[in-house]
Protein backbone atom coordinates (compact mmCIF):
# COMPACT_ATOMS: atom_id res chain seq x y z
CA UNK A 1 0.00 0.00 0.00
CA UNK A 2 2.53 2.52 0.27
CA UNK A 3 4.14 2.21 -2.99
CA UNK A 4 0.25 2.28 -4.13
CA UNK A 5 -0.33 5.72 -2.73
CA UNK A 6 2.56 8.00 -4.65
CA UNK A 7 1.89 5.94 -7.35
CA UNK A 8 -1.90 6.83 -7.10
CA UNK A 9 -1.59 10.74 -6.50
CA UNK A 10 0.96 10.93 -9.48
CA UNK A 11 -1.19 9.30 -11.80
CA UNK A 12 -4.53 11.76 -10.27
CA UNK A 13 -1.98 14.66 -10.95
CA UNK A 14 0.21 13.88 -13.63
CA UNK A 15 -0.69 10.98 -15.38
CA UNK A 16 2.69 9.40 -14.80
CA UNK A 17 3.99 6.49 -16.39
CA UNK A 18 5.46 3.24 -14.18
CA UNK A 19 7.20 0.31 -15.55
CA UNK A 20 5.09 -1.95 -13.14
CA UNK A 21 2.06 -2.71 -14.99
CA UNK A 22 0.31 -4.40 -12.26
CA UNK A 23 0.87 -1.25 -9.87
CA UNK A 24 -0.45 0.78 -12.91
CA UNK A 25 -3.89 -1.46 -13.30
CA UNK A 26 -4.39 -1.30 -9.83
CA UNK A 27 -4.21 2.46 -9.53
CA UNK A 28 -6.30 3.16 -12.18
CA UNK A 29 -8.67 0.69 -10.54
CA UNK A 30 -9.14 2.57 -7.46
CA UNK A 31 -8.90 6.02 -9.05
CA UNK A 32 -12.13 4.44 -11.14
CA UNK A 33 -13.43 3.33 -7.56
CA UNK A 34 -13.36 7.12 -6.30
CA UNK A 35 -15.19 8.39 -9.46
CA UNK A 36 -17.97 5.93 -9.84
CA UNK A 37 -18.07 6.87 -5.18
CA UNK A 38 -18.33 10.35 -6.06
CA UNK A 39 -20.73 9.72 -8.69
CA UNK A 40 -23.25 8.02 -7.10
CA UNK A 41 -23.34 10.18 -4.07
CA UNK A 42 -26.71 12.11 -3.72
CA UNK A 43 -30.35 11.58 -4.77
CA UNK A 44 -31.47 9.97 -7.95
CA UNK A 45 -34.89 9.07 -9.02
CA UNK A 46 -35.28 5.55 -10.55
CA UNK A 47 -37.61 3.58 -12.36
CA UNK A 48 -38.09 -0.20 -13.06
CA UNK A 49 -40.54 -1.24 -15.14
CA UNK A 50 -41.00 -5.08 -15.82
CA UNK A 51 -41.78 -6.99 -18.72
CA UNK A 52 -45.10 -5.85 -20.01
CA UNK A 53 -46.27 -9.72 -19.02
CA UNK A 54 -45.61 -8.93 -15.81
CA UNK A 55 -47.18 -5.20 -15.34
CA UNK A 56 -44.54 -4.19 -12.24
CA UNK A 57 -43.72 -0.68 -11.85
CA UNK A 58 -41.26 0.63 -8.55
CA UNK A 59 -40.42 4.31 -8.95
CA UNK A 60 -38.26 5.55 -6.52
CA UNK A 61 -36.47 8.47 -4.86
CA UNK A 62 -33.25 6.56 -3.87
CA UNK A 63 -29.93 8.47 -1.86
CA UNK A 64 -26.51 7.29 -1.32
CA UNK A 65 -24.95 9.14 1.17
CA UNK A 66 -21.05 9.55 1.61
CA UNK A 67 -21.06 7.48 4.81
CA UNK A 68 -21.97 4.34 3.06
CA UNK A 69 -26.10 5.01 4.19
CA UNK A 70 -29.06 4.22 1.35
CA UNK A 71 -32.48 5.48 2.07
CA UNK A 72 -35.10 4.45 -0.01
CA UNK A 73 -39.05 6.05 -0.77
CA UNK A 74 -40.92 4.00 -3.82
CA UNK A 75 -44.04 3.39 -4.95
CA UNK A 76 -44.69 0.13 -6.26
CA UNK A 77 -47.17 -1.23 -8.27
CA UNK A 78 -48.49 -4.24 -9.93
CA UNK A 79 -51.19 -4.28 -12.58
CA UNK A 80 -54.10 -6.86 -12.44
CA UNK A 81 -55.96 -8.17 -15.59
CA UNK A 82 -58.35 -5.33 -14.63
CA UNK A 83 -56.54 -2.23 -14.78
CA UNK A 84 -58.57 -0.29 -11.75
CA UNK A 85 -57.58 -2.74 -9.46
CA UNK A 86 -53.81 -2.53 -9.29
CA UNK A 87 -51.99 -2.89 -6.62
CA UNK A 88 -50.12 -0.13 -4.66
CA UNK A 89 -47.84 0.13 -2.33
CA UNK A 90 -45.33 2.37 -0.67
CA UNK A 91 -42.03 1.28 0.32
CA UNK A 92 -39.20 2.93 2.22
CA UNK A 93 -36.13 1.11 2.98
CA UNK A 94 -32.64 2.13 5.08
CA UNK A 95 -30.04 0.60 4.29
CA UNK A 96 -25.74 0.52 3.29
CA UNK A 97 -23.98 0.83 0.04
CA UNK A 98 -20.61 -0.43 -1.26
CA UNK A 99 -18.75 -0.71 -4.07
CA UNK A 100 -17.34 -4.38 -4.65
CA UNK A 101 -15.63 -6.15 -7.15
CA UNK A 102 -16.95 -3.11 -9.46
CA UNK A 103 -20.48 -3.65 -8.56
CA UNK A 104 -22.68 -1.71 -6.79
CA UNK A 105 -23.87 -4.17 -3.45
CA UNK A 106 -27.57 -2.84 -1.33
CA UNK A 107 -27.99 -4.34 1.64
CA UNK A 108 -31.40 -3.32 3.20
CA UNK A 109 -31.68 -3.73 6.43
CA UNK A 110 -35.25 -2.11 7.41
CA UNK A 111 -38.13 -2.54 5.13
CA UNK A 112 -41.59 -0.41 5.77
CA UNK A 113 -44.39 -1.20 3.56
CA UNK A 114 -47.97 0.78 3.49
CA UNK A 115 -50.59 -0.31 1.30
CA UNK A 116 -52.50 2.50 -0.76
CA UNK A 117 -55.50 1.06 -1.32
CA UNK A 118 -57.55 -1.65 0.28
CA UNK A 119 -57.27 -3.55 -2.28
CA UNK A 120 -53.48 -3.98 -1.68
CA UNK A 121 -53.93 -4.47 2.19
CA UNK A 122 -54.05 -8.00 2.51
CA UNK A 123 -50.91 -8.43 0.65
CA UNK A 124 -48.66 -5.98 2.90
CA UNK A 125 -47.50 -8.63 5.08
CA UNK A 126 -46.46 -11.11 2.27
CA UNK A 127 -44.66 -8.36 0.19
CA UNK A 128 -42.69 -7.45 3.71
CA UNK A 129 -41.21 -10.98 4.08
CA UNK A 130 -40.30 -10.94 0.48
CA UNK A 131 -38.46 -8.16 1.25
CA UNK A 132 -36.86 -8.96 4.24
CA UNK A 133 -35.86 -12.19 2.26
CA UNK A 134 -33.93 -10.32 -0.39
CA UNK A 135 -31.76 -7.66 2.00
CA UNK A 136 -29.02 -7.28 -0.46
CA UNK A 137 -28.83 -6.49 -4.07
CA UNK A 138 -25.78 -6.83 -6.35
CA UNK A 139 -25.73 -4.40 -9.36
CA UNK A 140 -23.76 -3.83 -12.48
CA UNK A 141 -23.45 -0.18 -13.60
CA UNK A 142 -23.40 1.60 -16.93
CA UNK A 143 -23.02 5.32 -16.66
CA UNK A 144 -25.32 7.05 -19.59
CA UNK A 145 -24.18 10.72 -18.32
CA UNK A 146 -23.08 12.32 -15.33
CA UNK A 147 -26.18 12.55 -14.34
CA UNK A 148 -28.46 9.12 -15.14
CA UNK A 149 -27.01 5.45 -15.27
CA UNK A 150 -28.46 2.58 -15.20
CA UNK A 151 -28.14 -0.45 -13.04
CA UNK A 152 -28.89 -3.92 -13.67
CA UNK A 153 -28.87 -7.86 -11.80
CA UNK A 154 -28.90 -11.34 -12.45
CA UNK A 155 -32.21 -11.63 -12.58
CA UNK A 156 -32.60 -9.10 -15.64
CA UNK A 157 -33.86 -6.22 -13.68
CA UNK A 158 -33.03 -3.16 -14.97
CA UNK A 159 -33.37 0.37 -13.49
CA UNK A 160 -32.31 3.81 -15.43
CA UNK A 161 -31.82 6.29 -12.74
CA UNK A 162 -31.50 10.28 -12.91
CA UNK A 163 -29.95 13.06 -10.58
CA UNK A 164 -32.13 15.11 -8.65
CA UNK A 165 -30.27 18.41 -9.02
CA UNK A 166 -32.62 19.89 -6.05
CA UNK A 167 -31.36 17.16 -2.99
CA UNK A 168 -28.68 17.55 -1.13
CA UNK A 169 -26.74 15.46 1.57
Amino acid sequence: MKGLIPLMICAAVSGCASTDNTQQQLASSNLQYIDIKEKILGSWQCTTVSSSSQKTAFNADITYLSDGGLDTQAISIIQNPKPMDAYSFNVSAHGKWKLEDGKLVENNIDFDVKANNDISKPLVPILRKGLMRTKSSEWDISWLSQSAFTKSNESSVTTRCQKIASKTL
